[in-house]
């Protein structure tokens, strides 16, 4: 678990809100205090150092990259939508217009190739250093200034204690699978067992692929599921959460017996307490050795929080705006807390423990439901 993290001096008073409760000028998606604490680079330096092999080394792994930032990439349509309809944000923070604008001030054309020496170097230093250059140091540095520039809450001592998680995933089957994925402060791993149990009742092969039978049952699976996941889910470090419970097959069977064929389901809760004994990228990877990855990695919102560290070359992420801005809900701001997530990698293994699928995707929310169908229709 390398996800983002609260800085320990946030807050449920971090945002302002008004007396409709409504955040002021969206400050959790934007700005310095839409930034959490980034761990993508410990992750990968974790995972590189806890389970590579062979002669590759970490500043090899990191040279495709630095290639692409000095000698540049194309831009697609699909960029040059993006920060077309980010030029007024490229302008609000000048950082982060450098990156993005050409030398007149204007947004690069679908064609045209973008360089960025400054990610180049940012990368090279990463590639000699390893996480240390990016937690501690000079960027570091520039990060809690550009953060608080913005009027975020950000200090050294929140990226130097930056600490990777090695969680036990949540497990389960479905119909003869064995199913690991992703566990709390994700979502996304326990719903897509959830789901995948109360489907188990139904013969879904027999109902047939996508039929009008088959969608009934998964909408009304997707809505207990997503139900329980606003009603209890937050990180287990700072909420009780019925983890075990929402995984129960018994649990599922009460929920799966509520759904009608004839009719929308009116959701009647069934307490999962009673079964307790106490814009998104994805990609998987297989290898000849039979290893299999799935990592699924974000900076939530297109281009973040838009505040980018001067003299860096990248964008700080927006997922402070994953916390639940009621101070009452399990998913509320505390400090060092990790927001709630739907990010799903997950992996299926045949009876004998040989791999069979290894899946994940982008999403935000249609993560699990994504998940969900794709493992179904496998």
């Amino acid at each position: 678990d390398f996800r983002e993290r609260a800085p320990e001096a946030a807050t449920p008073a971090l945002w302002q809100r008004n007396a409709e409760g409504r955040i002021i000028g969206g400050q959790n998606m934007t700005g310095g205090k839409a930034v959490a604490v980034p761990g993508e680079v410990a992750g990968l330096w974790h995972a590189f150092h806890a389970y590579g092999s062979g002669n590759v080394t970490w500043s090899d792994l990191i040279q495709p990259a630095i290639r692409l930032a000095e000698e540049g990439f194309v831009v697609t349509p699909t960029l040059h939508h993006d920060m077309a309809a980010s030029y007024d944000a490229m302008v609000a923070y000048p950082e982060f217009g450098e990156i993005f604008l050409n030398e007149r001030g204007l947004n690069y054309g679908v064609g045209e190739v973008i360089q960025n020496p400054d990610l180049g170097r940012t990368l090279r230093r990463i590639a000699e250093g390893g996480k240390d250059a990016f937690y501690m140091g000079d960027m570091a540095r520039a990060m809690v200034e550009s953060v608080n520039k913005y009027g975020g809450v950000f200090t050294l001592e929140d990226l130097a204690s930056y600490e990777v998680r090695v969680l036990k995933p949540v497990a389960g089957t479905y119909r003869g699978y064995r199913v690991y994925s992703s566990p709390l402060p994700s979502s996304g791993g326990t719903h897509i067992l959830q789901a995948l149990n109360i489907l188990e009742n139904f013969d879904i092969q027999a109902l047939g692929h996508n039929e009008t039978e088959t969608l009934h049952i998964l909408s009304e699976a997707f809505q207990m599921a997503f139900a329980d996941r606003a009603r209890y889910m937050g990180d287990p470090n700072y909420v009780r959460v019925p983890a075990k419970g929402l995984l129960d097959k018994a649990y599922a069977a009460r929920q799966a017996a509520q759904i009608r064929m004839d009719g929308r389901l009116t959701y009647a809760p069934v307490d999962p307490w009673a079964y307790e004994s106490e814009q998104t990228t994805h990609f998987s990877i297989a290898d000849i050795d039979g290893n299999v990855v799935g990592v699924t990695q974000t900076v939530n919102g297109i281009f973040g929080a838009k505040v980018a560290p001067k003299g860096c070359g990248f964008v700080l992420n927006n997922e402070m705006g994953d916390f639940s801005p009621h101070p009452a809900s399990p998913n509320a701001i505390a400090p060092g807390k990790t927001p709630l997530s739907s990010m799903s990698p997950t992996i299926l293994l045949k009876a004998d423990g040989t791999p069979l699928l290894v899946a994940g995707s982008p999403g935000s929310t249609r993560i699990i439901t994504t998940l969900i169908q794709i493992i179904s229709n496998v």
